[in-house]
């Protein structure tokens, strides 16, 4: 059956969507490629899941690639007129970064909207900034602040100079 979503998201006789003159479609994202990072699981699954609703094409990144497989394959299965790509990468890596934003260039053409959602805690999530050593903090900011720099920096180089827009989505949260 899938992720569901909620009735009030649908819009149903219980639950009238409410569009507060908003026109019908005006959220539609058809024709656009949206890149997920932190896409594996939790809110990247979930964000990944509703821009392929919304009729975006979307390529998913998550470090662990038997996990983002099947993240994708629920996405595929929920929206399968979508295109919907997996790409296993460590965004704190500069290499994994900027071997991604090739690849989405090549397999798309560019991204129109980036959701930076990856993020890093180090070797645990359970400790202080009394308790952090210099690698974990380098490893943190690699993935929290590097990865979404780079990526913003490589995504949308192109499009700046062409004069086409770039949408870009920081999430920051503990929740993943």
């Amino acid at each position: 059956m899938g992720l569901q979503p909620p009735p009030a998201a649908t819009g149903t006789d219980e639950f009238p969507r409410k569009t507060f003159g908003v026109p019908e479609g005006a959220f539609r994202l058809d024709s656009q490629v949206t890149v997920v990072t932190g896409a594996s699981k939790n809110i990247g699954t979930s964000i990944s899941l509703a821009f392929a609703e919304a009729g975006a094409d979307v390529v998913m990144v998550a470090r662990k690639k038997e996990r983002l497989e099947a993240a994708a394959a629920m996405v595929r299965r929920a929206a399968p007129d979508r295109r919907i790509l997996a790409y296993a990468a460590d965004v704190g890596k500069a290499a994994d970064a900027e071997a991604l934003c090739a690849f989405v260039q090549e397999e798309t053409g560019g991204a129109d909207v980036l959701v930076n959602n990856a993020a890093g805690y180090g070797t645990t999530k359970a400790t202080t900034i009394l308790e952090i050593g210099d690698e974990t903090w380098d490893e943190v900011h690699r993935t929290n602040v590097l990865g979404p720099f780079r990526l913003i920096r490589g995504m949308f180089a192109e499009a700046h100079k062409s004069g086409r827009p770039g949408n870009i989505i920081n999430v920051l949260s503990g929740s993943g």
